[in-house]
């Protein structure tokens, strides 16, 4: 009998946490609002302050909805080369995307004005540009180091493979490559995310996992206290 009932808590407990686990895939965007401006190279300075919707693409998050949020971004460009008219160059830097709007709630999961929803770093970024549009890359899979930080809804797998990649639009003016630098630029980003990950179980499901544990611990305690009496 307990052996029984010992596995079937495992099952349930194990079953309980796997619930939410995500292969390593787009698993957030964030697209411009209105289309506008939201990123701009000056000297050796990639930088972002501007509004952007962002959404997460996990199942268990994607009853947020689209969420009002600020993208900071800074990166420091580490190299640049002309290939042809096609104008490339390498990025160090870090981002954040912060919420912005009012307290939302869905599926259990709340959100709150000024919640980091995705923050992260990257190494050896790859910007490639050609006249007005190009696109700023990095993963972990082609050789460069994108680290994504857990958070209040998601953990991330450290052995997974993690990547960002921001296409650039209506880039102004048009990117060149001179004195082994990339031209200064404004342009409209978005962007998105990929990495192995899992949604941070919702109040519901620890209640669960609670409740599964306690029986583990119940059958355990009357096992030993069954023994003893027969001893």
């Amino acid at each position: 009998m307990f052996k029984t009932s010992f596995s079937a808590g495992v099952i349930l407990v194990s079953g309980l946490v796997g619930l939410s686990p995500a292969q390593a895939s787009t698993f957030a965007i964030y697209d411009p609002i209105a289309g506008a401006t939201n990123i701009s190279l000056t000297g050796l300075t990639l930088s972002a302050s501007s509004g952007v919707n962002f959404q997460y693409e996990v199942p268990a998050l994607m009853g947020l909805g689209v969420l009002s949020s600020t993208m900071t971004l800074s990166a420091t460009e580490t190299g640049a080369v002309a290939f042809g008219p096609i104008a490339l160059g390498s990025f160090d830097g870090t981002f954040a995307i912060t919420y912005a709007g009012p307290t939302v709630t869905a599926g259990g999961v709340t959100v709150t004005t000024g919640q980091t929803l995705l923050d992260g770093s990257f190494l050896g970024s790859v910007f490639s540009g050609y006249g007005s549009t190009g696109s700023l890359q990095d993963s972990v899979a082609a050789g460069g180091l994108v680290t994504f930080n857990n958070n209040a809804l998601l953990t991330f797998s450290p052995i997974a493979d993690q990547g960002l990649s921001l296409s650039l639009t209506g880039i102004n003016p048009v990117v060149t490559v001179s004195a082994g630098k990339l031209s200064p630029f404004d342009a409209v980003s978005q962007g998105q995310f990929t990495a192995s990950v899992t949604a941070v179980p919702e109040p519901g499901r620890w209640a669960l996992m609670l409740v599964g544990a306690g029986v583990i611990g119940g059958v355990a305690r009357r096992r030993g206290t069954a023994t003893a009496s027969m001893a």
